[in-house]
């Protein structure tokens, strides 16, 4: 990835259009973070048809292995992992999309809570 000296932009896509997040920095300072989870909130909803709808389900049955991340105030964030780079990963739990610093020491950046979806019997 090629970056300004100033800015550093991140995009975490998933090939099937599923999740997108676009991270602007400059320096450490966080500018913009925006979630657009329309696609993704779309695809879920056709329980049973997309695998990533499987997934999320079976996490929320706890039939999923788990990334785990331990925050620099203690707080531990599990889930399925979205995505990763080396500077940011994306992991959802059953209710919330997390965006995180990669690291030693990481730090949540931003969190968004999904919608609602049903899950297949």
């Amino acid at each position: 990835m090629k970056f300004d000296n100033w800015f550093e932009k991140f995009t975490v896509e998933k090939s099937v259009g599923l999740f997108s997040a676009t991270i602007i920095m400059s320096g450490s300072l966080i500018l913009c973070l925006s979630l657009l989870l329309s696609p993704w909130i779309k695809a879920a909803y056709s329980a049973g048809a997309d695998n990533i709808t499987l997934q999320i389900c079976d996490l929320r049955k706890g039939n999923s292995v788990i990334t785990t991340a331990k925050l620099l105030d203690g707080t531990v964030i599990s889930g399925l992992l979205l995505d990763r780079s080396d500077k940011f990963t994306a992991i959802t739990d059953a209710a919330s999309v997390h965006v995180l610093t990669v690291g030693d020491k990481p730090q949540l950046l931003y969190s968004i809570q999904l919608r609602k979806m049903k899950c297949p019997a």
